[in-house]
């Protein structure tokens, strides 16, 4: 809950200890990210610990973005993360998961609990991270606000479907990979207002394919491997984040050129 401040995380850039009633979603001690204005570089914090080939962990945090200070709106592409990494013995990144928290399509002045499940450490894994990050690629103005975080190892046999108790049933793209289009295709089990976006693999926003309300059912949504400039991406893998009104999934694609 950061009632202590930053105490036990590893902080970089610019991570603080945050206690202002209005910017704590419970007192008395909250923590704000924002950019540090330097190209390549973010800031965040982490936390590792001890884990073993096959087990699951959930990271779950409460994140705003408000008017009151340094909002994230508009066309500000500063975005922040949840992201959990599993490593070896030889600190190599082994495979990770991670959440979107705060984009500039995120509602202002409201705290919202976002979590991120990594299900199955990879073989060889010895250590897991536990990130919470701030990524500002054009380096702009813009912040945001966490509290009570939570790190806890989860029975991979108890994770329930990631379906369970969400409008949202399906989300899948096809072709994947591909070189020129894809169709992301989604199913929701009733009417929500729905956000599709698409991301680099450092969390940097590109391009928003939808945004507006569906009605339950099937549903396409074309993306030509363009970013909002009309730039095609050079190839890779693509995130893509597909948000309804309770909750949110993200999927990755592979760009070939």
């Amino acid at each position: 809950s950061f009632d202590s401040g930053l105490s036990g995380w590893n902080a970089f850039g610019n991570a603080f200890a945050e206690n202002r009633n209005y910017l704590v979603h419970t007192s008395p001690g909250g923590a704000k990210l924002f950019s540090t204005f330097v190209e390549g570089d973010d800031s965040g914090m982490y936390q590792d610990f001890a884990a073993s080939e096959g087990s699951a962990w959930e990271l779950a945090v409460y994140a705003m973005t408000t008017c009151r200070e340094d909002p994230i709106n508009e066309s500000n592409q500063n975005t922040a993360v949840a992201r959990i990494v599993f490593r070896s013995s030889s600190n190599t990144e082994l495979g990770s998961e991670e959440v979107l928290l705060v984009d500039n399509g995120s509602p202002l002045g409201t705290w919202r609990r976002y979590s991120v499940i990594a299900n199955g450490a990879p073989p060889g894994t010895v250590v897991v991270e536990a990130y919470l990050l701030f990524l500002s690629p054009a380096l702009e103005g813009g912040a945001v606000f966490l509290d009570d975080a939570s790190f806890r190892e989860l029975d991979p046999a108890a994770i329930p479907d990631a379906g369970e108790g969400n409008r949202l049933t399906e989300v899948r793209n096809s072709p994947n990979p591909f070189g020129e289009a894809t169709t992301i295709q989604l199913r929701l089990t009733e009417s929500s207002p729905v956000d599709v976006s698409v991301y680099d693999v450092g969390g940097r926003w590109l391009s928003t394919l939808f945004q507006g309300t569906l009605e339950a059912g099937d549903h396409s949504i074309q993306w030509d491997g363009r970013d909002r400039n009309g730039v095609p991406v050079p190839a890779g893998i693509y995130p893509y984040v597909v948000r309804t009104a309770s909750g949110q999934v993200v999927q990755r694609m592979l760009v070939t050129r």
